[in-house]
Parts: C-alpha cells; sequence; structure tokens
C-alpha cells in the first residue's frame, strides 16, 4: 500500500470517514433538535438544504477527509508513537486550534455557548476517534 505525505490512504479514508459519520450520530440524532434550535435555520434555509443535500453531504466528507490526513500527518511528523500519545496529541491540537478558533462564534456573532457546546464536543470527540484509527491502523499493511 503506497502511502501519500508519509499517510497510509487507506487509514486516512477510514478515520476521516469515522468523523463523518461520527458527525451524523451527533448532529442528526443525537443533538439534532436543540442543534437546529440553536442555529435558528429560516425556512430558506431548509430548503436549500433540502435541495443540495447530496452535494453538503460530499463537501462534509472532504472535509472529515481533509483533516484526517492532516492529523495523521501531523502525529506522523511528530514521531507521535502509541495508543495514549496520539490521543493526548489530537486533544491538544484539537482544543489549542480547533475550540479555541469556534470560540469566536460565542465572543463575536454572540452565538448561544450550548451551540459552542455542541460543535466543540464533537470535535474533540471526532479527534480522539480519529486519533485511535490512526495510532492502530497506520502501519496496517504498508511496509516502510
Amino acid at each position: 500500500m503506497p502511502r501519500l505525505f508519509g499517510l497510509n490512504i487507506i487509514t486516512t479514508l477510514i478515520a476521516g470517514f469515522a468523523l463523518w459519520m461520527l458527525g451524523y450520530v451527533w448532529y442528526g440524532v443525537i443533538f439534532t433538535e436543540s442543534w437546529e434550535a440553536l442555529q435558528n435555520f429560516t425556512p430558506e434555509q431548509y430548503q436549500y438544504a433540502e435541495a443540495n443535500m447530496g452535494p453538503l453531504m460530499g463537501m462534509g466528507f472532504l472535509i472529515a477527509l481533509i483533516s484526517s490526513g492532516f492529523l495523521g500527518f501531523v502525529l506522523r511528523k511528530m514521531g507521535v508513537e502509541g495508543l495514549v500519545d496520539a490521543i493526548k496529541m489530537a486533544l491538544v491540537l484539537c482544543f489549542g486550534f480547533v475550540v479555541l478558533t469556534q470560540l469566536y462564534g460565542p465572543v463575536y456573532a454572540l452565538a448561544p455557548m450550548a451551540l459552542f457546546y455542541i460543535d466543540a464536543s464533537y470535535q474533540v470527540v471526532g479527534f480522539a476517534i480519529m486519533a485511535v484509527i490512526h495510532s492502530l491502523l497506520g502501519n496496517w499493511m504498508v511496509k516502510d
């Protein structure tokens, strides 16, 4: 199995798919009603989302793949080895960059803190899951 930027391509796809599926569970099952209520979507936004669900889901999958690739790349470049260290580093990266960046919503856009908690917790759990996958499968079927 070839590597791309030092990454196992299959592992990157699996971790990206896992993040994308977590998004379905997080936003489509667990927090659907509260997340939608906090977003204050207009009827036009609902119509747009329904009419463009395929392309929107495809874009979400692409974002998840890129996130997986970047996380795997950073973990590999930093020489992170072992499951626990991979999870710790993923959480440091997530809190240091993703969660802090998401705080701009409540601070400047006056978005509800509950919305921040839903979105940030999705990222934290997602980064941990991707770290587990990259750690356990990163060298799977790959000969350096």
